[in-house]
């Protein structure tokens, strides 16, 4: 599925967006250019609290080296077996490498019962970490 946006639609933002949803085993898209930024936003269910729990401390300690190109990374537990995670990343090419080493990594942890992933493909208009 793919979502554009039309330029009298959101007003302020600028550039084209595009939302591709996936879910588990994700093929991989390009949406628009190489060099265009891009944030890549998954969606993680987990059996129990304690999995998601345990999962998290593994992601904070193991996987810095893993999302190098990663310019922004943020996890959101939305319940006690749920979890966002954005990412943002300079290109596309970027956010692929990230995510097939993350890939490789989760094989060796409990794995989440399900998991979609989107990407948000445009102009960064304006970022500001507060964490």
């Amino acid at each position: 599925m793919a979502i554009h946006r039309k330029p009298s639609a959101i007003g302020r933002l600028r550039g084209s967006y595009n939302l591709i949803i996936s879910h588990a085993p994700a093929k991989l898209e390009r949406t628009i250019r190489m060099s265009s930024p891009i944030a890549r936003i998954l969606h993680f269910s987990f059996e129990t609290a304690e999995d998601l729990n345990l999962w998290v401390m593994k992601y904070e300690t193991e996987t810095s080296e893993l999302a190098k190109e990663a310019i922004q990374r943020t996890l959101v537990k939305t319940d006690e077996t749920s979890l966002v995670i954005c990412n943002i990343y300079r290109n596309e090419e970027d956010a692929n490498n990230v995510l097939e080493r993350l890939s490789k990594w989760s094989g060796t942890v409990k794995a989440a019962r399900t998991w979609e992933s989107f990407n948000l493909t445009g102009e960064v208009v304006f970022s500001e970490p507060k964490y």
